[in-house]
């Protein structure tokens, strides 16, 4: 490395006569290089993104799996993808263990306990005009409800009597920042731990039981107050390219007496996620060196 700084230009901008518009195609693609390097190959200055227009209709629908099954997870998000497509703004599953958290956590009750079944699907559509997201919702209507598989679902009837139906619901930036901050985030004298990482949807069903079959079997070396589920509990996020982020964590107790069996059982997933085939993308300190630890790399690689 030059100590004193060398400014590099990848993409388009390697071209002196040219303003950045495109990644590929001027030159070798050196911008990879810097994706997922967390710093290591040296500081981002500045980076171009392109923009798309916001369509302004949006609406969002909940539904339950009838069982706890992630093989229908991954043919429904398939099915989805495909027959909605551009309609299709996100997708996420939600496991039915954050419904049990959340609705032992709410002040303002329905009367009767929430029956879960199975993790939830949350479809946020959106379009250009009322009329064509009326179709998205119609078709996103025929796919999930086809062969008895989900039921609809609403916060507002089976969680918290406080939120919204989905017929009412908004959207907001504060929202959405909210939720993140609300079932994600910590509080000292916790740390985030994150386990965030990418699989493909096919392998989906077998990851997600490799998860839950880890917290069982290394229960007993969880730091004392965070059970298993709870701790990595996680939730899928759906990706345009055909991937999935299954999202999740430890929320890790960063006290003289916690933080080593924090620190142990969280690498430890790490390098059993590695080894099931995911891909990290928050590759900070402790994630790259379990990545190293679970012989990812081959030799070659390392060269």
């Amino acid at each position: 490395p030059n100590p004193e700084g060398t400014i590099v230009r990848t993409g388009a901008a390697s071209n002196q006569y040219a303003t950045p518009f495109c990644r590929y195609g001027v030159s070798p693609d050196f911008t990879g290089l810097f994706m997922g390097d967390v710093g290591t190959m040296g500081i981002k200055t500045k980076a171009f993104l392109r923009l798309f227009p916001d369509p302004p209709f949006k609406a969002r629908r909940y539904y339950m799996l009838l069982k706890d099954d992630y093989n229908n997870v991954f043919k429904i998000a398939h099915k989805l993808r495909k027959e909605v497509g551009d309609g299709l703004n996100d997708l996420m599953v939600w496991p039915s263990i954050l419904f049990q958290l959340v609705y032992a956590q709410t002040i303002n009750k329905p009367s009767g306990r929430p029956k879960i079944t199975g993790p939830v699907f949350s479809v946020t559509l959106e379009a250009t005009d009322q009329r064509i997201l009326d179709v998205y919702l119609e078709k996103t209507e025929e796919i999930m409800m086809k062969d008895n598989v989900t039921r609809p679902f609403e916060w507002h009837d089976e969680i918290d009597l406080d939120l919204a139906l989905s017929k009412d619901w908004k959207f907001t930036l504060k929202e959405e920042f909210n939720f993140f901050q609300k079932y994600i985030s910590t509080a000292p004298p916790k740390s985030s731990c994150t386990t965030c990482h990418k699989v493909p949807i096919s392998r989906l069903n077998e990851s997600v039981q490799k998860g839950v079959q880890f917290n069982i079997s290394n229960s007993k070396e969880f730091p004392p107050k965070n059970p298993p589920y709870p701790v990595f509990a996680s939730f899928l996020m759906f990706l345009p390219n055909g991937n999935c982020v299954i999202v999740g964590g430890l929320g890790g107790d960063n006290t003289d007496e916690n933080r080593e069996a924090t620190m142990n059982i969280w690498h430890k997933k790490i390098r059993h996620q590695v080894r099931y085939g995911a891909a990290h993308y928050w590759l900070g300190e402790s994630i790259s060196q379990s990545i190293v630890e679970a012989g990812a790399y081959t030799p070659e690689f390392m060269q």
